[in-house]
């Protein structure tokens, strides 16, 4: 197994901990999206990484971002979600082997 998908599913181990240890906690709203941020910026990373990251999650990562800072944390939840799965499409991308036209 290469680096790359051992990071993968490091990535994909994380995301899933993140989340159960959420729903476990009943945590409020200001650490649902700070955890949720902390997620998008994870996988966005990794995107970049792996030289896939798609335009639309490093934009939904800054508005995520933005939003933190000023207190919005549905809308926080909202663009960090949105980071998050174009990120996630990206890294699949990258693992996926490249497209040959028959």
């Amino acid at each position: 197994m290469g680096l790359t998908k051992v990071k993968s599913i490091i990535l994909v181990v994380l995301s899933l901990t993140i989340r159960s240890s959420l729903a476990a906690a009943g945590s409020d709203t200001h650490t649902t999206a700070f955890s949720a941020l902390e997620e998008a910026r994870l996988l966005v990373t990794k995107a970049a990484e792996l030289g896939s990251l798609w335009i639309l999650a490093k934009e939904n990562l800054e508005k995520a971002e933005k939003s933190f800072a000023n207190g919005n944390y549905a809308k926080t939840i909202e663009f960090s979600s949105e980071a998050s799965t174009f990120a996630k499409l990206g890294i699949e991308q990258a693992n996926s082997p490249p497209y040959e036209h028959h």
